[in-house]
């Protein structure tokens, strides 16, 4: 009874995780052979304890790697310091380069508006209302209105 509870726990979490698969798989055209492929290793894993107790022996795929390939071999711990390390400095990088752009644009804004004898004091803002909209007639109007008051 425990077998079979295993079991199913086993084909419960690997339909899970075979559904997380298919959920981020990414091209629809792709759908149909990762159901098919779902399809056969639960068909597998289904039949494995038939496979048992017609063959007398447990039914596996035993597959060895080779030794560079195995997850004992490798210090997962130093991978993933070095790609954080790789990770913070492309960061850091993208940042000062951004950081550089709009400072050099500051700098070229004020040049401008140095050359053209205008100070920031000097530039008028209108008063902004807001919640209050203007259709497209509306706000061509008042544009107009505006640009005879100041001719």
């Amino acid at each position: 009874m425990n077998e079979i509870i295993g079991l199913l726990k086993q084909v419960g979490i690997f339909m899970v995780c075979a559904q997380t698969v298919l959920h981020f798989k990414p091209h629809q055209k792709y759908d149909k052979y990762f159901k098919l492929l779902i399809g056969i290793m639960v068909m597998v894993q289904l039949m494995s304890p038939v496979f048992t107790f017609l063959g007398g022996e447990e039914f596996a795929l035993d597959v060895e790697l080779p030794q560079e390939w195995t997850v004992n071999s490798l210090d997962i711990g130093s991978m993933l310091e070095a790609a954080d390390g790789i990770v913070d400095k492309y960061a850091e990088s993208e940042i000062k380069s951004r950081l550089n752009n709009i400072d050099n644009d500051m700098a070229d804004t004020e040049k401008l508006i140095e050359e053209d004898g205008i100070s920031i004091e000097d530039i008028a803002v209108d008063e902004i209302k807001v919640g209050e909209g203007m259709n497209g007639t509306e706000r061509n109007e008042a544009l107009q209105e505006k640009e005879r008051t100041v001719d």
